[in-house]
């Protein structure tokens, strides 16, 4: 199991941001996107990805879109059932923070 979070910038990525998570990464680029992965992870992670994208050329849209984007694996979730998955979006909010200082909300995309 594994959850996607998003979050999308019309034009770059703030600097800021990108400071926060350089901060304990480092910056890995594979084609179009940029990973930010610990020394000791290299390139498999069984906790949570952290990747920046440019969304504007994968939805071939005419303006500027990057997104931001973390993906929480099974580790992070911790056996949590599908039903209780809103239980565990503070501790990604909280997550998410740390990280790049953002303050977000989750809302679910499907109801259960």
């Amino acid at each position: 199991m594994r959850l996607d979070v998003a979050i999308d910038f019309k034009g770059r990525i703030p600097i800021k941001v990108i400071k926060q998570l350089t901060k304990n990464r480092v910056a890995f680029q594979y084609k179009n996107t940029t990973y930010y992965k610990t020394p000791k992870e290299k390139k498999t992670n069984r906790v949570m990805d952290i990747k920046i994208y440019d969304k504007s050329l994968y939805a071939k849209l005419d303006y500027p879109l990057y997104r931001l984007e973390f993906v929480f694996k099974s580790e992070y979730l911790n056996k949590i059932k599908l039903k209780d998955i809103q239980d565990i979006y503070p501790k990604i909010a909280k997550t998410i923070k740390k990280y790049t200082n953002l303050t977000v909300t989750i809302n679910d995309i499907f109801k259960i």
